[in-house]
């Protein structure tokens, strides 16, 4: 009879000891799945791509100098890197997808899922496909590439789910700076206007020895052309934004636009040979934008406040405002005679 009871009490022992071998192994197991997900040190983190299943690519790319750039043609946001790099270093696993939701997650990762493959010192570190939101959104759907089944992620503290993180629209991740060159850094700036030959020019920068040379549209050196006014027109390149992407135009409209053609077109070639371009044109009145009254109390009929841009070559129209703009729209005789203080008048 003590034999049978010693014999129960060893049984006893030992289911105890396995179920906490297989929940702590379970443990251990998302534990390591946790740090697969997560990078530790961003900063190493040289390349990072996106791709989702409508063919959307981006890829970002951490230059020499610490910036980040979209698809080796623009600077990116400062604000969306930082916000993607510590979702990268902070993501960790809440759970193992359950059994019941297992095929649907497989079936949306691969319908809908984006691909995210992140460089480390330029090599391959680490895949993983993000998907969508759990039912309380405070969890996100995710698959670690290598690894056996997926996951449900979050960041500790954060009530939300993260697939808006990692989006793969182009513009989203664009800097909204249209212009960002330092006036030291600008070789030319060539400006054509389209309606009035006194608003073509180009300004020549020798920014080692202090010169510049001004152009007319006729391609004349304007000889008496003043050369602080000169400096002082190339500082303007530095911090100018668009507001937003017009993203869908009615056809008809665009062609309209096209056709027209730009009133205004600006190219700056930097020091390094490079060259951006701007064409400008003007916006034609809507529902939402009435055109308002010109100085000499015309009415317009064209928007007073915003017109269309596009930024090298690019198809898609970006809003800019006149009131930022209007000081690079100059006239050749403004660059000529001496800079006149403004009149001090008493209250």
């Amino acid at each position: 009879m003590k034999k049978n009871k010693w014999l129960l009490v060893v049984f006893i022992l030992l289911a105890a000891v396995a179920v906490w071998l297989i929940v702590n192994n379970k443990k251990t197991t998302i534990n390591q799945q946790n740090s697969d997900f997560a990078i530790e040190d961003t900063a190493a983190i040289t390349k990072i791509f996106l791709a989702d299943k409508n063919q959307n690519e981006i890829t970002l790319t951490r230059t020499k100098s610490g910036q980040w750039t979209v698809n080796n043609k623009a600077t990116a946001r400062p604000d969306a890197i930082t916000l993607l790099l510590s979702t990268i270093k902070t993501v960790e696993v809440r759970s193992p997808v359950g059994k019941a939701s297992y095929d649907r997650i497989i079936k949306y990762l691969s319908s809908y899922g984006v691909k995210v493959e992140i460089y480390v010192n330029d090599e391959l570190a680490k895949t993983y496909y993000v998907g969508g939101a759990t039912q309380d959104h405070l969890g996100t759907e995710m698959y670690l590439e290598g690894t056996d089944e997926p996951f449900i992620t979050h960041i500790p503290g954060f009530n939300g789910f993260l697939t808006p993180r990692y989006f793969t629209n182009y513009y989203d991740w664009v800097s909204r700076s249209l212009f960002n060159i330092a006036a030291t850094d600008i070789k030319q700036v060539k400006v054509t206007d389209h309606k009035d030959p006194n608003g073509s020019f180009i300004i020549t920068c020798d920014n080692k020895n202090n010169k510049y040379q001004l152009t007319d549209g006729t391609g004349q050196e304007v000889v008496n052309a003043n050369p602080v006014k000169l400096k002082g027109y190339t500082t303007f390149f530095e911090g100018l934004n668009f507001e937003s992407v017009v993203y869908e135009i009615p056809a008809k409209l665009n062609d309209s636009i096209l056709t027209v053609g730009s009133f205004c077109d600006i190219n700056i070639t930097t020091a390094d040979n490079k060259t951006q371009t701007a064409k400008f044109f003007r916006k034609p009145v809507s529902k939402r934008a009435t055109g308002g009254f010109s100085s000499e109390g015309v009415k317009s009929p064209y928007d007073l406040d915003r017109m269309y841009t596009l930024l090298n070559g690019d198809t898609l129209f970006l809003i800019t405002q006149y009131n930022q703009y209007n000081r690079l729209f100059r006239k050749v005789p403004e660059f000529i005679g001496e800079i006149t203080e403004p009149k001090q008048t008493t209250p």
